[in-house]
């Protein structure tokens, strides 16, 4: 509850509710990928997140070690890396190597997931305020469209992520996923 936390201590005083993400199903539809059977050739990873994620010169929801695992993985065709939105400035140097998905109606938007069929879902990865305010609706989606979701518990503040189940918690593993890859 860091959001709530945050606007009680800016002096609002009125009654703040919390209401808890639901994925519609309607919307996202209960259609599964099925099994894995085999490894993985060349694994999808998405990420989806609005402008107002980023300034300038900012690397936003990322750490400098999720950037470099990204560009790193890119560049050497490991992964197919899908960005829903407009690219930052930091993928500048790869943005001809990454699919781009520029802008989705909200409508369509579990549709587009969907069809992507990501093998992995990556949500906010820095620890900061900005990211800790932010809801679990990224693992909710990824959950939805059967992606494993790869997000992460701050150490020393509350975490969208803190209750979610069935995700990879991502302090210090880019070493261990570019291992496999």
């Amino acid at each position: 509850i860091p959001l709530q936390n945050c606007i009680k201590d800016l002096g609002y005083k009125g009654q703040i509710n919390l209401v808890e993400n639901k994925i519609p199903i309607y919307l996202y539809g209960s259609q599964r990928k099925g099994f894995l059977l085999k490894d993985l050739d060349k694994p999808t990873v998405l990420y989806a997140g609005s402008k107002s994620h980023y300034i300038k010169n900012n690397s936003g929801d990322f750490t400098e070690n999720w950037l470099n695992f990204i560009k790193m993985n890119v560049l050497s065709d490991k992964i197919s890396f899908v960005w829903i939105g407009e690219v930052p400035d930091f993928f500048e140097d790869i943005k001809d190597k990454i699919i781009i998905y520029p802008g989705v109606n909200i409508m369509d938007f579990p549709r587009i997931l969907r069809e992507i069929q990501a093998d992995f879902q990556i949500g906010p990865l820095a620890e900061n305020w900005f990211t800790a305010c932010k809801s679990d609706i990224k693992a909710l989606q990824s959950y939805a469209t059967d992606s494993i979701f790869i997000g992460t518990k701050f150490k020393s503040i509350p975490s969208p992520y803190d209750n979610c189940k069935n995700y990879i918690n991502t302090h210090d593993l880019t070493e261990e996923i570019t291992k496999v890859l």
